[in-house]
């Protein structure tokens, strides 16, 4: 791994900070997460009460298509003020990647990968995207550091190709829970409805998990995935969440109401209201999870177990 790669990680930080103190005026806000806990229950979920999320961030666009057409007439990654863009490099030998400050952040050095930003990708992840991602995940040491991506009909913000990048100073439940093998390095986990890649080879696992991608978009199933390091930093731990329930056409929505998308299906729940802050609860959670994935994890395990067996 280049000294370049491994350093990614740590200049986010340096110019985050730099971006803060000198540009505050491109966030939307100055981060307050004002209550935390964890809640009682197996999966010891982590939530947080960010008040200004709920109230100040950007329209979220609304999708239509599981595969949509970029639109420039709308909001995308070419239309910011340019202060947001923290850096570009060029990684792995030709993908230029922007990195870029989300204004409306959920913690501490919450960016946005943007792969190849002037190309002006839709938002369907890519199998130089997944490398990209792949790559830093695996080239970092901080456990903090999540990367996660929202389909279409999963709720994606924005239809312009990106991940995102949290730093969440807690351990989630995705880090420990049961597994159960199914083919390679596939796995089914056990209490939520997910499927786990164990991350071998970055080129052969990205092509692969590009092709369960390809697999979800023919089926028209929305779909997110949380990248994350086990707790002894032995290997990175990529999760999919295939999802029942589409979000096609539908408003993100704040306040009482508990969006599902790749922080929350890891464990980390971001709320913007107090009386949904106080009255949260695992079952709570779970019920929200069964409605969005349902029973779709049963019906598509064989269909996967054939993409990474050939």
């Amino acid at each position: 791994m280049s000294g370049e790669i491994k350093s990614i990680v740590d200049e986010i930080k340096e110019s985050w900070n730099y971006c803060l103190q000198n540009s505050p005026e491109v966030f939307r806000y100055m981060l307050n997460i004002s209550k935390e806990k964890v809640i009682d229950g197996d999966l010891k979920l982590l939530i947080q009460l960010n008040k200004d999320r709920a109230s100040k961030r950007r329209e979220a666009d609304k999708f239509l298509d599981i595969v949509p057409k970029f639109d420039n007439d709308k909001f995308n990654f070419t239309k910011i003020d340019q202060r947001e863009i923290l850096f570009e490099k060029v990684l792995l030998n030709d993908i230029r990647v922007s990195f870029v400050i989300n204004n409306s952040p959920l913690t501490k050095y919450h960016i946005l990968i943007v792969p190849q930003l002037e190309s002006c990708l839709p938002q369907v992840i890519t199998k130089d995207c997944i490398e990209v991602a792949l790559t830093i995940m695996s080239s970092t040491e901080d456990k903090a550091v999540r990367i996660g991506y929202n389909s279409p009909g999963a709720l994606a913000s924005v239809n312009h190709l990106h991940v995102h990048l949290v730093h969440v100073e807690h351990d989630l439940y995705i880090e420990n829970i049961e597994l159960k093998h199914i083919a390679s390095n596939l796995y089914r986990a056990y209490k939520i409805p997910a499927f786990c890649m164990i991350l071998k080879d970055i080129k052969r696992d990205a092509e692969m998990l590009n092709a369960i991608v390809k697999y979800c978009c023919d089926k028209v199933i929305p779909h997110n995935i949380t990248l994350t390091k086990s707790r002894d930093l032995k290997d990175v731990r990529i999760f999919i969440f295939p999802r029942f329930l589409s979000n096609f056409g539908a408003n993100k929505l704040f306040g009482s109401h508990l969006n599902v998308a790749f922080c929350e299906l890891s464990g980390y729940i971001p709320v913007g209201d107090d009386e949904l802050y106080e009255k949260i609860t695992e079952s709570y959670v779970l019920d929200r999870f069964n409605e969005e994935i349902g029973a779709i994890c049963d019906d598509i395990e064989n269909d996967l177990k054939y993409i990474v067996e050939n």
